[in-house]
């Protein structure tokens, strides 16, 4: 149904979940919102999607089961404070209904940069996207709890709750790349062999030199994406570390 289409670069799927729980033991997904980066169209998938919903609204099986398929064929994922929560809550339930958990797949939690590579007053998500002027978020108030108890308005409300999420995460995605120094090298899965290794775009300058003790690296800034890149050390064999 959610088939990969080939590009010159690699598939990112930004994804976010809504949960009836902070815990996976006592929750469970009431429906996953996710996107392929250069793609318009988000998609969610929810509980009541499925069969079997009008005799058991908590069971996310085949939900989860589908997107985990999904989150499988992706060269890389981005949510946000994703590898604390969603990636975890996803794997509890996963195994709880006696399925593999999710692939390994190289995974970007823009949490962590916020954390640890800017200083805002919060690190949630809504706080950084209104910062950046980028927010499309909206609140959950009381629908989070009559969607839980099966209430089908309340959980489109969740559904579109989501797709805000998911469109704030790509939004800030874009204005925090420059600053994501962990990035996996978009070039090593497309064609390309001389682009920047976050964006993928062949718009870099060359801007001095980093030093090190035995060799120098030439420094490399995209005019695209706004990131800093770095080419293979140069290294003088006649000089002794001292």
């Amino acid at each position: 149904m959610f088939k990969k289409k080939p590009i010159d670069k690699p598939r990112m799927l930004f994804f976010d979940i809504e949960s009836s729980s902070l815990n996976a033991s006592f929750g469970y997904t009431l429906c996953v919102g996710f996107k392929w980066l250069g793609e318009k169209k988000i998609h969610v998938l929810a509980v009541d999607d499925y069969k079997g919903y009008g005799n058991d609204p908590t069971d996310d099986k085949e939900m989860l089961k589908a997107f985990s398929e999904i989150y499988n064929s992706a060269d890389s994922v981005c949510g946000w404070y994703s590898k604390g929560f969603d990636t975890p809550f996803i794997n509890t339930r996963l195994l709880y209904h006696k399925l593999p958990p999710l692939a390994p797949v190289a995974h970007l939690d823009a949490w962590w940069y916020a954390r640890k590579k800017l200083k805002f007053h919060s690190n949630r998500l809504a706080a950084v996207a209104d910062f950046f002027g980028v927010s499309d978020k909206t609140p959950v108030n009381s629908h989070w709890v009559k969607a839980q108890a099966g209430n089908r308005a309340s959980l489109k409300y969740i559904k579109d709750h989501c797709i805000g999420d998911i469109k704030t995460l790509e939004a800030v995605y874009h204005r925090m790349l420059p600053i994501m120094d962990g990035h996996f090298n978009v070039n090593l899965v497309s064609d390309k062999t001389n682009g920047c290794p976050k964006c993928g775009k062949t718009t870099l300058q060359k801007r001095g030199f980093t030093i090190a003790l035995t060799a120098m690296t030439q420094r490399y800034h995209c005019t695209s994406c706004g990131g800093w890149s770095k080419g293979r050390p140069v290294r003088n064999k006649n000089i002794e570390v001292r």
